[in-house]
């Protein structure tokens, strides 16, 4: 049993493979040459039938649309190191060696030029991964259906068609926001981007800090800025290594979304505590409660902030200095009788008139029935 166990797992990470005739280190993807729909990785948990001796490969999903879907998922980006038994393959989490301490076997296509077949041997059997199902636009992937086993392997650049770009979800003020999360360091391609993280929150705001390297490591939920929602125009460079976590980021993030079946369970419920970028009923950018009904599941690939059970529905984005003053967004109603003059927060009147004292210690006071900051 543990020895089909390893042979599915092995045809989990073949899918994405390459062959052994010197193909550079480097980050791929995988296009069906039948099919013309792209390899992705939507789940990094297997199963074997002990019944059919099939392996489950639905952790592994084909796309047809590149532009609209693929281009910008990084479960399409293949990373393979070459190694002296083969190819140890990485991809959201996911690793060959590290699953089953075996490395992946490839051959160059007969039938198509530039194109390679995946595939694993065991006990004199092969399988080969293969993409079934043609004229839809997605699927799962199978094996030995020896028609469509063919696979061309593209190169990821910053140029060019075969590219990895950012498609924002969330606008605001002009400027367009993606939360984020994929296993590969990256830099900014393209002008006008930005990264960033959340330090803390509090009452109804969360410390947003910009990451100042050049290089965003793996595995760290950001949030990126772009200056388009054009992805074209919203180029990573992806990278082998760099960057450091800082300690303070207290965002999450998962790889997958995956509820296509109860062996495929791989979710996180967008419960009561989760809060995603957005835009808050003020108008402000920061993190805000979806419903449920409009996402019932945090999206794959993207970062996100658990908070404590009673905390604010809406957290707006704010700088250290304005979290530290302890100033939230003030709501004053129109009023009847505002007292005149300048006090501090417990009552205690400190000037009169409406115009702060030059000699006032930092703090806040009232004023005309309004919150300000001396700084």
């Amino acid at each position: 049993m543990k020895k089909k166990v390893f042979l599915f797992l092995s045809l989990f990470s073949a899918a994405a493979s390459l062959s052994a005739q010197g193909i550079a280190n480097g980050y791929y993807r995988f296009k069906n040459c039948v099919t013309e729909r792209y390899l992705t990785v939507i789940d990094n948990r297997a199963s074997f039938n002990t019944t059919s001796t099939e392996p489950d490969l639905y952790a592994l999903r084909t796309y047809a649309d590149f532009d609209g879907k693929v281009v910008s998922d990084p479960g399409s980006i293949i990373y393979v190191e070459h190694e002296s038994g083969g190819y140890d393959l990485h991809a959201q989490g996911v690793s060959t060696y590290g699953m089953v301490q075996q490395y992946v076997q490839a051959r160059e296509s007969k039938d198509y030029e530039g194109a390679y077949q995946a595939y694993a041997s065991k006990s004199g059997v092969t399988y080969y991964i293969c993409d079934p199902d043609e004229g839809v636009d997605e699927g799962p992937v199978t094996t030995n259906w020896r028609p469509n086993s063919h696979w061309y392997v593209l190169p990821v650049t910053t140029e060019g068609d075969n590219y990895f770009g950012i498609r924002p979800t969330c606008e605001h003020d002009g400027k367009y926001y993606q939360p984020f999360y994929a296993s590969f360091p990256f830099s900014f391609a393209s002008e006008g981007m930005k990264a960033y993280y959340v330090t803390k929150y509090g009452n109804d705001m969360a410390v947003l800090e910009e990451i100042k390297e050049d290089v965003i490591p793996g595995g760290m939920p950001v949030i990126i800025e772009c200056s388009t929602p054009d992805p074209t125009t919203n180029r990573l460079n992806l990278l082998t290594s760099g960057g450091s976590k800082p300690s303070d980021n207290i965002l999450k993030g998962t790889y997958f979304m995956c509820d296509i079946s109860e062996a495929h369970w791989n979710v996180v419920d967008n419960d009561a505590t989760i809060r995603m970028v957005g835009v808050t009923e003020s108008g402000e950018l920061g993190l805000i409660t979806v419903d449920p009904s409009e996402a019932q599941y945090v999206p794959a690939n993207t970062s996100y902030l658990k908070v404590a059970a009673d905390a604010e529905t809406e957290l707006r984005f704010v700088d250290e200095e304005e979290f530290t003053s302890g100033i939230s967004e003030v709501t004053v109603d129109a009023p009847t009788d505002v007292k005149q003059g300048v006090y501090t927060l417990t009552g205690v009147k400190v000037a009169d008139g409406d115009k702060l004292p030059a000699d006032l210690p930092s703090g806040v006071y009232i004023v005309g029935g309004k919150k300000v900051v001396v700084r």
